[in-house]
């Protein structure tokens, strides 16, 4: 009886002001055949995190969603200068 454990990202969404939502999923197999599946998600920010951060976040992940492409085709500079613009807003509107 050998257990094995993967882990890669199976569903990244495009939310509305360009976060990227991204699913990672943990698969435990027993030999080979799949016993238990869970779920952790994330959000990626254009206005916070970038490419660089992204693909620190994916290291070591098989990954069957190329997260550094979605996120570079995506994070167009008006995408991101818009977030960075609204998040700017929204913490001038909660320290008020």
């Amino acid at each position: 009886m050998a257990l094995t454990a993967e882990t890669h990202i199976d569903k990244v969404e495009i939310l509305e002001d360009g976060q990227l939502q991204v699913r990672e999923a943990k698969v435990i197999l027993e030999d080979g055949k799949e016993i238990t599946r869970s779920y952790h998600r994330r959000v990626l920010d254009p206005g916070v995190d970038t490419t660089t951060t992204v693909d620190t976040k994916t290291t070591g992940m098989r990954s069957k969603i190329d997260v550094l492409a979605v996120a570079s085709s995506i994070w167009t500079q008006a995408v991101i200068d818009a977030r960075v613009a609204k998040l700017a807003a929204l913490a001038t509107e909660n320290t008020r």
